[in-house]
């Protein structure tokens, strides 16, 4: 405080403001960070809803595909070709969805995933390329074991690959969201704490300030004063060594 009192008046302003634009730059650049991580996780969140839009499509062309083959096997040989220009459609349909998925970055665990996706596929091609060889030959009983027998089980294991693959992507949703969450709460608290931090301060500097210049001007205004009423005996008592401190 001493330190303080013989700072020049100058000085003195200039710390104090020194001080509450320190504290400023300090919140901004934790506020900038903040924006940043929060950008970050947002950004995580669109590339999952993403992901997670591929695989409903390509999830919906096995289901869609599983039905045309049931639709194959019993309206018999005579609808084959339109039944299977329509499961051919079906496929391309799941190898576009399947390309917008491929595009967007994954981790380690999300690239294992389609992978496990991407082995299935190609068995279960096969046994729906059979079911419909078995239909063209009029062999509907035989299709129709092969469909409910290997096909389902190729079905089944697909479809567990892809829900799981969905998991993941909205498990990683939740994290995201949840890391939004503690990044706002955060930046909230800590904005919240310099703001009232900058207030104390303002109020401390702005009372030392005041002061260490009120004081040594009412001792001015005494010994003024005394001066007036013929009395030179008069100490001032001045110790700061600021502009009001060399007045006296």
């Amino acid at each position: 405080m001493k330190y303080f009192g013989n700072l020049k008046v100058a000085s003195k302003l200039a710390l104090g403001f020194g001080v509450l634009l320190a504290l400023l730059i300090a919140s901004s650049s934790l506020a900038i960070y903040q924006s940043g991580q929060i950008q970050r996780q947002t950004d995580l969140q669109t590339r999952n809803n993403q992901q997670v839009k591929q695989l409903y499509a390509m999830r919906k062309v096995n289901f869609t595909n599983e039905r045309m083959l049931r639709d194959v096997i019993l309206s018999g040989s005579g609808n084959l070709a339109s039944m299977v220009a329509n499961v051919q459609a079906g496929r391309s349909e799941y190898a576009k969805a399947k390309a917008a998925l491929d595009a967007i970055p994954t981790d380690a665990e999300g690239q294992n995933v389609r992978d496990q996706i991407e082995a299935m596929r190609g068995p279960a091609v096969a046994v729906h390329d059979r079911i419909i060889e078995l239909v063209r030959r009029g062999d509907g009983a035989g299709a129709k074991a092969l469909l409910f027998g290997e096909g389902q089980a190729s079905m089944t294991a697909r479809e567990k690959a892809v829900v799981e693959a969905i998991a993941l992507q909205e498990e990683h949703n939740a994290a995201s969201a949840a890391a939004v969450e503690h990044a706002l709460a955060s930046t909230r608290n800590v904005l919240i704490s310099f703001a009232l931090l900058a207030v104390a301060i303002g109020v401390l500097m702005a009372w030392a300030i005041t002061r260490s210049l009120v004081g040594p001007l009412r001792k001015a205004m005494d010994v003024s004063r005394a001066i007036a009423d013929g009395r030179f005996d008069v100490v001032s008592g001045a110790r700061s060594r600021d502009e009001t401190g060399q007045l006296l």
